[in-house]
């Protein structure tokens, strides 16, 4: 099942499906700070980052996982990233 429609709204935040529109965004986020226990690490490339964005459309449209980007719901500032991964399986 696609995912690539998904959209979440709270008082406060917009979930929408990840884009290259939030390319850079995100390139300036994915710090060592921000990754400490979290996997892969940034490499401070932008190709890295248009590969994830890639990959997690790719995924979406498989219905195999669900990526959005966080925005402020007043403002659309960027607020960060959303995974869910492995949704189509069931939990063991």
């Amino acid at each position: 099942m696609n995912k690539t429609e998904t959209k979440l709204t709270t008082k406060r935040l917009s979930l929408i499906p990840i884009s290259a529109k939030y390319r850079q965004d995100i390139f300036n986020e994915f710090t060592k700070n921000i990754t400490t226990y979290m996997s892969p690490q940034p490499t401070g490339k932008m190709k890295d980052i248009d590969d994830f964005i890639i990959e997690s459309l790719d995924e979406m449209k498989k219905g195999t996982n669900l990526q959005l980007v966080a925005l402020d719901k007043k403002t659309k500032e960027f607020l960060g990233c959303v995974g869910l991964h492995h949704i189509n399986k069931k939990a063991s």
